[in-house]
């Protein structure tokens, strides 16, 4: 049994490694770790060797850099930060400014501001904690995530370039959770910039407000099955959107690229990357709402 967990495990880092070298070469990040090459030799390597390597590998995240024990953010207990470090490697040592929607008691806003030392981070809740001093590099907004004109209001105030990173731990309703996105999304994100929806897995639980439990019911129509509802319908149709070129071709209405640079979905959270726009050679683009 610990052979096979031990096995498991070396998979694992090896996925994330892979995953780690392509972020940090997108990024031209100079790193003086030998990172391991994924390729036909690291079949040949022993489950003692990555598990060896896997504890340097580790000790370059950044949540790993921190006292964890300090922020009472439910962030850690979940396991977020594993699925964070290695999306958030970029940014790291750049000046940033971040969003996060839902504060909850204010912790996680200081576990940002720590994890990335030249940030200034924002926060907005529909209830503002009790007794949180915001401290240095932190703001708190009072406000509905649907706002969109509040949401503007803030960003205009505080990001009038945009935001680098935008946080959605809110209310985890599909339609407030998408409301809040597109609106942010399209005019208050950087390109190239970053939106994390965390806890998008609420749309499969019976006792949420848009949930519902999954069952799966295949149809002569319908081969495979879809679970739309709540924050999963709205997760499938970001789905959509990253295949927006592929849409535009199958309803032959000429071109539209996808505003996603890629799109990651982890078990807890969704990273979406905003693409950057360049000049293509495609004539009569489509819309959003055309496709």
């Amino acid at each position: 049994m610990e052979t096979v967990a031990l096995t498991n495990f070396a998979s694992m880092i090896q996925i994330a490694q892979s995953c780690w070298e392509m972020l940090l070469l997108q990024q031209q990040i100079v790193s003086d770790v030998a990172l391991v090459t994924v390729s036909s030799r690291v079949h040949a390597r022993t489950d003692a060797q990555w598990y060896a390597s896997s504890r340097e590998f580790r000790s370059y995240m950044r949540s790993k850099q921190l006292n964890l024990d300090a922020y009472g953010t439910d962030k850690i207990r979940m396991g977020y930060l594993d699925a964070y470090d290695p999306i958030l490697a970029p940014w790291l040592d750049k000046d940033i400014k971040l969003l996060e929607l839902g504060v909850y008691k204010g912790h996680s806003l200081e576990l940002w501001r720590d994890y990335f030392p030249r940030s200034m981070v924002l926060g907005i809740d529909l209830q503002l904690p009790d007794g949180f001093v915001s401290g240095e590099r932190i703001k708190l907004f009072r406000g509905n995530q649907a706002d969109t004109q509040f949401l503007s209001e803030v960003a205009d105030k505080t990001a009038p370039d945009g935001f680098d990173i935008i946080i959605d731990d809110a209310s985890h309703i599909g339609q407030l959770t998408k409301t809040a996105f597109w609106h942010l999304f399209d005019n208050h994100l950087k390109q190239g910039g970053l939106y994390a929806i965390e806890d998008w897995g609420t749309g499969y639980l019976d006792d949420f407000p848009d949930g519902k439990k999954f069952d799966s019911k295949p149809s002569t129509s319908d081969p495979f099955p879809c679970h739309s509802h709540g924050m999963v319908g709205f997760v499938k149709e970001l789905v959509d959107e990253q295949g927006a070129a592929s849409i535009a071709m199958g309803c032959k209405a000429g071109w539209r690229l996808s505003k996603f640079q890629n799109l990651v979905v982890t078990p807890g959270i969704v990273f979406v990357t905003k693409a950057t726009r360049t000049v293509t050679g495609h004539s009569n683009p489509v819309s959003t709402g055309s496709v």
